[in-house]
């Protein structure tokens, strides 16, 4: 499946159950005070976690469309940091490993519920789904974090070859310019001396001579 489209929309808990009494019991555990969505079809959930981001979704295995573990492990790709408990009545240790590895699960409860089990794995839930958040929001800022350094490397050399490497280059052609015209002024003046006092320091050599050389 897809994954979903951005939202602003954050529940804390979404439940997944046709079962009227295992929703009395979650809804006895669960915090008042948090967001909560309840729905009672594989359908109605996935349709809500395309539109709502959900820390935690709660979801029985007997559906009456889609076995929850096929249901979880399809969704999993909505919102990464999601965690899911898998609610199912037949609970044994293949079945636990399997959901875990395929459904990306983070705990199975078996029905009918215990409610001192059932609170505790709700509250580890929302922890881990906090902290996957924040490694999530740390991991986009280092990201975003090496893409702008990466750019100001970049730039740092662009200016450097057309700001520091342009002068240098303008400094060794004036260099060259400057120790051309001083040979040629000494050459100059030179001549102009040998000119001057009649006197040819160098009879089989001329100006001209030097200069084609």
């Amino acid at each position: 499946m897809p994954s979903a489209e951005h939202t602003t929309h954050r529940w804390d808990i979404l439940v997944i159950e046709a079962d009227e009494p295992t929703n009395a019991v979650l809804r006895d555990l669960i915090d008042r005070e948090l967001r909560t969505s309840w729905a009672v079809s594989a359908l109605e959930g996935e349709t809500f976690m395309r539109g709502n981001e959900v820390r935690v979704v709660i979801c029985a295995d007997d559906l009456p469309d889609l076995p929850g573990l096929m249901f979880l492990a399809e969704t999993r790709n909505l919102w990464p940091t999601t965690q899911r408990i898998l609610m199912c009545r037949d609970l044994d240790a293949d079945l636990l490993l399997h959901t875990m590895r395929e459904g990306g699960i983070l705990n199975c409860l078996p029905k009918p519920l215990d409610r001192e089990a059932t609170g505790h794995m709700i509250e580890h839930a929302l922890r881990q789904s906090r902290m996957m958040e924040s490694l999530t929001t740390t991991r986009r800022q280092l990201d975003e974090a090496e893409v702008r350094v990466a750019y100001l490397d970049s730039a740092s050399r662009r200016n450097w070859f057309t700001g520091t490497g342009l002068r240098l280059l303008l400094w060794l052609a004036t260099a060259i310019l400057l120790v051309v015209s001083l040979v040629l002024l000494g050459l100059t003046g030179f001549y102009l001396l040998k000119s001057c006092l009649g006197v040819d320091f160098f009879p089989d050599i001329h100006l001209l001579d030097l200069l084609r050389r």
